[in-house]
């Protein structure tokens, strides 16, 4: 079946596939940070984790960008990134033929397809690093560890570059807000 796909053509898919990759990194990780870094209720036992889980498996990203603000002070660099991540993520995902000469089937069509996916896997891709910074610096703090990183350098990059960025993007909301 694949040998009737001309290369320009795997090409697209191969980032169409990329990007829905990075997307759903993305939507695993900040639900992770959501359930286990910005609880809505503290502590989290084994009750509320099952109940969370069954919940928020229904929950869309819209719900927890609304949920995020509710826990803390989010700062603009980080909002705007989110923000922007929300909007490609549902073009992209229910209505790509509205962006302006999306078409797969033309060399030009393919190029402004490619350019739009790749700025979301790009802006999936910071926040997947991001959000892995959080994870991170969480697991030091409390000593649960969350798997290994299976590759040093990215270990390395993560605790270089992206550890201790959680205190700059959020911060807890004042008391009776």
């Amino acid at each position: 079946m694949t040998a009737n796909i001309s290369e320009k053509d795997k090409h697209i898919y191969m980032v169409m596939g990329i990007t829905l990759h990075q997307l759903h990194a993305f939507e695993n990780l900040f639900k992770f940070v959501m359930t286990f870094i910005i609880q809505r209720d503290s502590p989290l036992n084994i009750d509320k984790y099952e109940r969370l889980e069954k919940e928020y498996s229904k929950k869309t990203l819209g719900y927890f960008l609304k949920e995020l603000r509710l826990r803390a002070v989010v700062s603009d660099e980080y909002a705007d990134l989110l923000e922007e991540l929300l909007e490609k993520r549902n073009i992209f995902i229910h209505c790509p033929g509205t962006i302006q000469g999306w078409d797969l089937f033309s060399n030009e069509g393919q190029k402004i397809a490619e350019a739009f996916m790749a700025r979301l896997a790009s802006i999936a891709g910071t926040l997947n690093l991001l959000h892995s910074g959080f994870i991170y610096d969480w697991s030091k703090e409390t000593g649960i560890p969350c798997g290994n990183i299976p590759d040093p350098a990215m270990e390395e990059l993560i605790k270089t570059n992206y550890s201790g960025k959680i205190n700059l993007l959020l911060r807890a909301k004042p008391l009776g807000q």
